[in-house]
């Protein structure tokens, strides 16, 4: 991980910690670029910013107890390369990009807690905002910073 990606946080919530099992599950995720006078572009494809973002893989739910890891649908997408300016998002310097995800109803038990958390990959993070990224840069992915990200876990108890 370059110090571009070290400086990206990932944290999610949840809507309620009381939903009932068969219900989707309802998060809300932050991205904070924590570098104090640089804004950032990212490509948003697999990671919580991505539309697709629920069936990607990116979530995982366990059983809190054992540690089991509960089956959803993953989805593999292909996508058309190069990516556009639509599928870049700008953080600015110390800001927070935030959206709501989605996770399809799972087999979960009543009264069970699960932890839940998002893991991944920045496939291409920029310095500067997206207007900075050439359509050179964008379609050879040069001068993009790789790194791995993971969330803080969250407890979910439903009922």
């Amino acid at each position: 991980m370059d110090n571009l990606t070290s400086n990206l946080s990932v944290t999610i919530g949840t809507a309620s910690t009381t939903e009932a099992a068969t219900d989707p599950i309802q998060l809300s995720v932050a991205i904070r670029n924590n570098i104090p006078n640089q804004a950032i572009t990212l490509l948003k494809w697999n990671t919580p910013l991505d539309p697709q973002a629920n069936v990607l893989g990116i979530f995982e739910v366990r059983e809190a107890e054992s540690g089991k890891l509960v089956p959803s649908l993953i989805v593999k997408i292909s996508r058309k390369l190069p990516p556009t300016q639509d599928d870049l998002v700008e953080i600015p310097a110390n800001g927070v990009k935030e959206t709501q995800v989605t996770l399809k109803p799972m087999s979960l038990d009543h009264g069970a807690q699960y932890k839940i958390s998002a893991k991944g990959r920045w496939q291409a993070v920029w310095a500067g905002g997206v207007d900075d990224v050439t359509a050179d840069q964008l379609a050879e992915f040069s001068c993009a910073s790789l790194g791995d990200f993971e969330s803080n876990t969250v407890l979910a108890l439903f009922k």
